[in-house]
């Protein structure tokens, strides 16, 4: 099957992420998405402290398979993340009034716009990293986009202490990638 769109891909979802990311920013307002921000990053690690809890009782109603608990973290995850979200917007709603200002809006939209790029270049970089020289899938080689996010990835990695770039190497090759 020949790629008949007049773009590509990858390029196409970042773009469309980036126009999401966005009016959701512009929409909520930069409180509004750091509270969600904060309470997602509650959310991880009590979801890794509830998780083997509700495994057993998840396990006897569903019959679960060992591939499938990652499932039920996630679920866990997302669930308290949903709701932690909501109650930390709600109580900013209340700090700050229901009226989103202007340079509340337009930061809330730089921060949507961050949080896609950021996401781009990690995914980039993982590509770069790990997957062979050659071996990337088609969406990628054929990016327009993947050369100015690989230059914002290495520029990244350049400012990261040396060890941990070196803890890259090593877990990429001690697992063979």
């Amino acid at each position: 099957m020949t790629n008949e769109l007049p773009f590509n891909l990858f390029d196409g979802a970042v773009y469309l992420c980036l126009a999401v990311a966005v009016i959701a920013g512009l929409r909520s307002g930069l409180m509004r998405g750091l509270a969600t921000i904060v309470g997602y990053l509650i959310a991880a690690p009590v979801a890794v402290a509830v998780t083997p809890y509700l495994a057993p009782l998840a396990n006897a109603r569903l019959q679960l398979t060992p591939s499938q608990l990652p499932l039920l973290f996630f679920a866990v995850f997302f669930i308290i993340g949903f709701l932690l979200a909501a109650l930390m917007r709600g109580a900013v709603g209340e700090i700050t009034g229901h009226r989103i200002g202007v340079v509340d809006r337009a930061a809330g939209g730089f921060l949507g716009a961050f949080r896609v790029v950021l996401l781009a270049v990690l995914m980039v970089m993982v590509f770069d990293r790990i997957i062979p020289a050659g071996r990337e899938p088609e969406f990628l080689a054929s990016s327009k986009l993947r050369p100015i996010l690989s230059e914002a990835g290495r520029q990244g990695l350049r400012q990261l202490p040396p060890d941990v770039t070196e803890f890259i190497d090593r877990a990429k090759r001690e697992h063979g990638l």
